[in-house]
């Protein structure tokens, strides 16, 4: 194929004889080669005019399916938009029309509880004995309202060990006793529980068996000031305080360390939980004082105040914490002739009863 700088330079021979001028087979066989190199050039330029008339084809294609893909992928946004819009008004639709099923059954329920509280409190008024069937945990939680009201309790022990329970499942027989009515009342000392913030009592409960100042489930220590009306008794780093009554010795109490203590006695028990000192103990006072704990840093920690492992209420810093003999006392009723001693053998497993 010729350049065009070849074909700009060509030169001919001279024609020699009659004719003048170049010699014409030699411009013959130039214009035949120029003649093939241009319809090979031809053919190729009309080849790659096809392919770019395809590509060009292609591109509009592209450009037609990129429209579409975009005005579909708007238009799903604009769908996903409305629908989670729709979702939202209807979850909030849904949580108002259960919330306010919630409060009317809440309302319901609310006022049937006060209606069977108040048919209970006329009942128990008029009682002589209330009979406990469950554990330890049954029994404080009818301490309260047996105690206010002055009837005697009879536990029948359905848990564990039961401690203040007189009779065990396989001992119902028993009750045939109490046609005669020959049994005797323990009276049991209760706490008062109160919590004063800034001068006014924000809380106010009456315990059987203890009340407990302590840290709940954050794995922290909590520093706990305690005092008598005589002054400071004692500083408690760690996991909280018990405070119980001779009932309490044998519960959270005595799980913490601390001394058991014949429950017919009138004593305060302070033990601490856990604490962060190798010289800390326990304390036993005689009923007239009147302990008061403040928590240092009530702020910055979570430190809690339960009475007889009921609801727990959060302190503050300031707060203080009041726990003394109460004017209230519980009655356990007993059918049996066993000590204390004898019981509390059997019960933590020394012999067959």
């Amino acid at each position: 194929m010729y350049t065009p700088q070849e074909v700009s330079e060509k030169t001919f021979p001279k024609s020699t004889g009659l004719t003048s001028g170049y010699n014409m087979t030699a411009v013959d066989e130039f214009l035949d080669g120029l003649t093939e190199d241009y319809t090979a050039l031809y053919k190729d330029n009309t080849t790659l005019k096809a392919k770019l008339k395809m590509l060009a084809e292609k591109v509009e294609e592209y450009r037609a399916t990129e429209d579409a893909m975009r005005s579909t992928l708007l238009a799903a946004q604009k769908m996903a938009a409305q629908m989670v819009a729709d979702a939202q008004a209807e979850k909030e639709k849904t949580i108002a029309d259960a919330q306010a099923q919630a409060e009317q059954i809440l309302a319901d329920a609310r006022g049937e509880a006060d209606v069977q509280a108040r048919q209970l409190q006329q009942e128990i008024k008029s009682a002589d004995l209330m009979i406990a069937f469950g554990g330890d945990g049954t029994i404080l939680h009818l301490s309260r309202t047996a105690a206010l009201h002055n009837v005697p309790v009879l536990g029948i022990n359905l848990g564990s060990l039961g401690f203040m329970s007189e009779l065990e499942a396989n001992e119902l027989e028993r009750l045939r006793d109490l046609q005669s009515w020959d049994f005797v009342v323990e009276s049991r000392m209760m706490l008062d529980v109160t919590i004063f913030r800034n001068g006014n009592a924000v809380y106010s409960n009456i315990a059987l068996n203890d009340a407990v100042v302590s840290k709940g489930s954050v794995a922290r220590v909590v520093r706990l000031d305690i005092f008598t009306e005589e002054g400071r008794l004692t500083k408690v780093t760690g996991d909280g305080v018990v405070i119980s009554t001779p009932t309490g010795s044998t519960g959270y109490s005595m799980a913490a360390g601390g001394p058991i203590v014949e429950p017919t006695a009138r004593n305060l028990l302070i033990t601490p939980i856990c604490p962060h000192s190798t010289r800390a103990t326990s304390y036993v006072l005689s009923p007239e004082h009147v302990i008061t704990i403040e928590a240092a840093d009530a702020n910055r920690k979570f430190v809690y105040l339960s009475a007889d492992g009921g609801k727990a209420f959060s302190l503050k810093n300031g707060d203080k914490v009041r726990v003394r003999q109460s004017k209230f006392a519980m009655g356990l009723v007993r059918l049996s002739k066993k000590s204390f001693c004898e019981i509390l053998d059997y019960k933590m497993g020394g012999c067959e009863k």
